[in-house]
């Protein structure tokens, strides 16, 4: 018979954490809803330091956590941030809201506006190139 086993982890808010991690020039997270409630744990980090931040924003997921893509997009409004689909060939800003499809977004704060462009083509050579050092961004 199969048992279950757990694994205890801690955790805490982002803010709580700002001492013990410091600045961080990006941050990844895929929270299978939970992004809204990390967004607004991590406020004053954000705020700070200002980090891009890329998220899995799912409809399904953020419903399960009590969310949803509206509040997602405002709480990163809220803190400064604009958000970006990522596609294959790039980044393109998110307008409709009320598509139900899941997609990866890439969150920047308006101050550091003009990373969007240099990632977006970083994205599209990705899509466009083959794996070759020195076109590639990620053969490097």
């Amino acid at each position: 018979a199969d048992t279950l086993q757990t694994t205890a982890v801690q955790c805490g808010r982002l803010d709580s954490l700002i001492d013990e991690i410091g600045p961080a020039a990006a941050i990844f997270c895929d929270a299978e809803g939970a992004e809204t409630m990390i967004l607004r744990g991590g406020r004053q980090y954000l705020s700070r330091f200002t980090p891009v931040f890329v998220l899995e924003a799912s409809p399904k997921h953020l419903a399960r956590a009590g969310s949803s893509l509206i509040e997602l997009h405002e709480t990163l409004e809220s803190l400064g941030y604009e958000a970006f689909a990522v596609r294959r060939f790039g980044l393109e800003p998110i307008t409709d809201l009320a598509q139900p499809g899941t997609s990866n977004w890439f969150c920047v704060h308006r101050s550091m506006r003009h990373l969007v462009s240099r990632c977006s083509a970083a994205i599209a050579r990705c899509g466009l190139m083959p794996c070759v050092r020195g076109l590639n961004p990620l053969c490097r």
